[in-house]
């Protein structure tokens, strides 16, 4: 009997229902008028699948670029096509957005909030690709932070290696922590932007 790797998937399933059930639950219960009830959710429905094809053509746009970079290489860092995978996924995803909001819902409210909600839409798929850059900084093989763990667990044993490790992680939090309120902000800034003015 073969074991099924269920925890990953499970997982997110989990994350992709579980915000689904979020906006839907939310625009039932902020958005007033059944008729803009039923063009946001079907917004949001199709939106989401959108979002799964943009993730199905970039991994096999990625897989062929990664073999025509790689595929003879003696030597490669192993992240490139990770990273490369997510800033492409995020770029076609956020033109994605743009352009299914403009065709579904740009005769909303103002007429603006197609944008308005593709642009919050964008800092959040942003934020999948900016984070994983900064993580990287701080964890990644290549990085000097990473050496200067080595170097202290090498030259000061146990105790300078636990204090460079707090002081690695106390500073990757701040720039993550950092980036998530600019972020966030932008979004809110966008959200509260009047187009009457």
């Amino acid at each position: 009997m073969r074991a099924i790797p269920v925890g990953p998937s499970a997982d997110g399933f989990e994350t992709y229902g579980v915000t689904g059930v979020a906006l839907i639950t939310f625009i039932l219960m902020a958005v007033h008028g059944q008729v803009v009830q039923v063009q946001l959710l079907v917004w949001i429905f199709v939106m989401r699948v959108m979002m799964i094809i943009a993730s199905a053509l970039s991994y096999f746009l990625n897989e062929a670029v990664a073999k025509a970079r790689f595929g003879n290489a003696d030597k490669m860092n192993f992240e490139a096509p990770l990273t490369s995978l997510v800033w492409l996924t995020s770029l076609i995803s956020v033109a994605i957005t743009y352009a299914v909001s403009y065709v579904l819902i740009s005769e909303l409210g103002d007429g603006s909030l197609w944008w308005k909600l593709s642009t919050v839409i964008t800092c959040g798929t942003l934020a999948g690709a900016i984070i994983p850059e900064l993580v990287k900084v701080f964890t990644s093989v290549d990085s000097g932070h990473v050496r200067e763990v080595v170097t202290a667990s090498r030259e000061g044993g146990p105790s300078l290696n636990i204090l460079s490790g707090f002081v690695a992680g106390n500073f990757s939090a701040y720039w993550l922590g950092l980036a998530i309120v600019a972020l966030m902000g932008s979004a809110y800034y966008v959200s509260r932007f009047d187009s009457a003015r």
